[in-house]
């Protein structure tokens, strides 16, 4: 590769006019626009004009529209109404040699560089094809309540040169100063890797020897540029494919081991459900079973309720007269029956009565001591049932919690490993850093050799110019070598 870069920009008015701080006429915007949209009789320098092509934006001619708009609502620096040769627009060009190799990926280089620089102040950019050497034309238009100078670097800088006090010379050293930068900006963003020089043999006056010097080490400093692009690129890759590898990895184990854990703490849930389901199932029989005894006994001390009385025989009434003495005998002679007087009789039917509801009591009470004893004796036996199997159902539980403890300590440990992929991942991330870090280390060596040979070139001007003045001084004009072209 061998050449080396053009790029300008420059401001242009709605209609033509002179302006006073560059000392050269100013050409109309709509004139440029025309040739760069090659209407007819606008491209007389051009054999065969072809329509041009659109990369970037909407038309020259649109951007154009946009700048006049502009213009209209625009103030000098005197807050009066902008005048018609007045730059509202700034139009720019940059070009590649027409014998080097790479201007497609050069190209998309410079308009990527175009939109970060202006942003959305960059309203067009299109390519021309039916000239010599291959470029691109781009237009800049400033937003409604900015200046002209936020579009062009050199107004701005002679601008700022000018509010400091500064007169129209150091205005136009600071103009061109800005511009000079504008190229720089260019060539290191664009410039260096396609193998360009920054300036061509004649600016610096270098001989034909000096200048295939000069394209030779741009050539090595592309080809470590290159290189480095290179190296970066591949190293993105590696780390690309480690990080998605170990992304995956640390993703599958992760997905494994929640879904084993998962599944055995389900499991184990479930059978600690299972087990409380059926204790809560054999209290439930146990307490239904303890009312269907209550109800017995209430139905059977219910039936002892409506039990008849206890008969009193006519021998135990017998028994009670006995022991009671008669107080007369029936007959003259007194020999007869026993005759009792009211007195006795209310006795003997008092104590009749007492015995027989002394049995009836004994009765009741031993029926009812029966039927809590066999009360007693059957919720013994249900609560003792009940607490065998809800001893055998707590062993139970005991040995599922210890299972849900050991499984999440497996899972502890399963997370423990994927932290330590993680931390592997972290690593590879870190590598990955170190290699950004080696291909910047590249760039910036890459850098300084272009600026080294940069000052070999300014050294060897140097030891020229001396040359020449000490043949001129000596009369030996004649010898001096031609410079290259």
């Amino acid at each position: 590769m061998s050449g080396y870069q053009f790029g300008h920009v420059e401001g242009y008015a709605r209609k033509g006019g002179f302006n006073a701080k560059t000392q050269t006429s100013v050409m109309s915007g709509w004139d440029i626009i025309e040739e760069a949209e090659r209407r007819e009789n606008a491209t007389p320098h051009i054999e065969a004009p072809q329509p041009p092509i659109l990369h970037f934006g909407v038309k020259p001619s649109v951007a154009m529209k946009e700048a006049a708009e502009w213009a209209e609502q625009a103030k000098d620096a005197s807050g009066r109404k902008l005048r018609v040769d007045g730059l509202c627009i700034a139009a720019g060009v940059i070009s590649f040699p027409a014998d080097a190799e790479g201007w497609p990926e050069y190209r998309n280089d410079a308009i990527e560089w175009l939109k970060k620089k202006y942003g959305d102040n960059l309203k067009s950019v299109v390519e021309h094809t039916d000239e010599a050497y291959p470029h691109i034309h781009f237009y800049v238009v400033p937003k409604i309540g900015e200046r002209f100078d936020s579009v062009h670097d050199g107004y701005r800088a002679a601008n700022e040169a000018k509010a400091n006090g500064l007169k129209k010379g150091p205005q136009n050293t600071a103009y061109k100063k800005a511009m000079k930068g504008w190229q720089d900006e260019l060539h290191a963003a664009c410039g260096i890797k396609f193998g360009l020089a920054r300036t061509g043999p004649k600016r610096q006056r270098l001989t034909r020897e000096q200048w295939k010097e000069r394209k030779a080490v741009c050539s090595q400093v592309a080809a470590l540029l290159q290189k480095a692009t290179e190296q970066k690129a591949e190293a993105e890759l590696q780390a690309a494919a480690v990080l998605q590898n170990a992304e995956l990895q640390a993703s599958v184990l992760l997905k494994d081991s929640q879904n084993q854990s998962n599944d055995v703490l389900q499991d184990a849930l479930q059978l600690k459900l299972n087990a409380e389901l059926q204790a809560a199932e054999v209290l439930r029989k146990a307490e239904e079973q303890a009312q269907n005894i209550e109800q017995q006994a209430a139905e059977l001390l219910e039936r002892a309720g409506q039990e008849k009385p206890v008969n009193v025989m006519i021998d135990d009434i017998n028994a009670m007269i006995n022991t009671v003495v008669p107080e007369h005998k029936a007959g003259l002679l007194r020999n007869g029956e026993d005759l009792y007087t009211r007195e006795q009789v209310v006795k003997v039917a008092g104590k009749t009565a007492l015995n027989a509801v002394q049995k009836q009591f004994k009765a009741t009470l031993d029926f009812t001591a029966a039927t809590a004893l066999a009360i007693a004796k059957a919720k013994t036996e249900i609560s003792s049932e009940t607490a065998s199997e809800l001893d055998s159902l707590k062993k139970q539980v005991t040995v599922l919690s210890y299972t849900i403890t050991k499984k999440d300590a497996e899972y502890a440990e399963l997370k423990a490993d994927n932290d330590k992929r993680l931390n592997q991942l972290a690593v590879a991330k870190v590598k990955i850093e170190n290699v950004d870090d080696r291909v910047s280390q590249a760039e910036a060596r890459a850098t300084q050799q272009e600026a080294r040979a940069n000052r070999l070139a300014n050294d060897l001007t140097a030891v020229e110019d001396e040359l020449r003045a000490l043949k001129r001084e000596h009369g030996l004009d004649a010898g001096l070598p031609k410079l290259g072209r």
